[in-house]
């Protein structure tokens, strides 16, 4: 028995506000790794990139990460409900604080950018020991760009209903791809 629809917030309802850029879809296929779901990397393997304020980056471009070195983070599973998913999947990541502390960000304002060009401010307020994550893996496997990922913020949403709300919901950037730091 399938589930009843979810009501979508009205950031969601406009078809073309995530929709992916044909010229840059095309590139990121050309760099999908194989055997890795389809996972975007680039040819060095690497997933994220947390750059600006940052006291340990790996080279100019800031700290780098690929599936190895998150996975080297402790890492933080749950099981929720999302307004993008049909039913409640279990997300595995470390905590963008672990991430945040492997790169030394320091204290400013975080732009997450996804792979399609979305950005999104996070509220540093949010941010505690274990959550939001960077989902890595849903259900234990990795998930490509067709399936929001390679990784993905998320939220806890059914373990806690003050994550339940609009300004939340802006911030689970999906094909997550650089974070930015501003200085403080």
């Amino acid at each position: 028995m399938l589930d009843p629809p979810r009501k979508l917030p009205p950031f969601c309802a406009d078809p073309g506000r995530r929709a992916m850029l044909g010229g840059f879809a095309a590139a990121t296929a050309l760099a999908a790794l194989p055997g890795r779901g389809g996972a975007v990397a680039a040819a060095d393997g690497v997933l994220l990139t947390v750059s600006g304020d940052v006291a340990r980056p790996d080279g100019p471009a800031g700290a780098l990460f690929d599936d190895a070195r998150l996975a080297a983070l402790p890492q933080v599973t749950f099981a929720t409900a999302t307004l993008w998913t049909p039913r409640p999947q279990t997300f595995e990541g470390p905590p963008l604080a672990a991430v945040l502390e492997a790169a030394g960000a320091g204290p400013g304002a975080i732009e997450a950018l996804a792979a399609n060009a979305y950005r999104a401010q996070i509220d540093r307020r949010l941010i505690g020991p274990g959550a939001p994550i960077v989902a890595r893996r849903i259900d234990g496997r990795p998930f490509g760009l067709r399936h929001r990922g390679p990784l993905w913020i998320m939220f806890p949403f059914d373990d806690n209903p003050a994550f339940r709300q609009e300004s939340v919901y802006f911030q689970c950037v999906w094909q997550l791809i650089a974070l930015t730091v501003a200085p403080a």
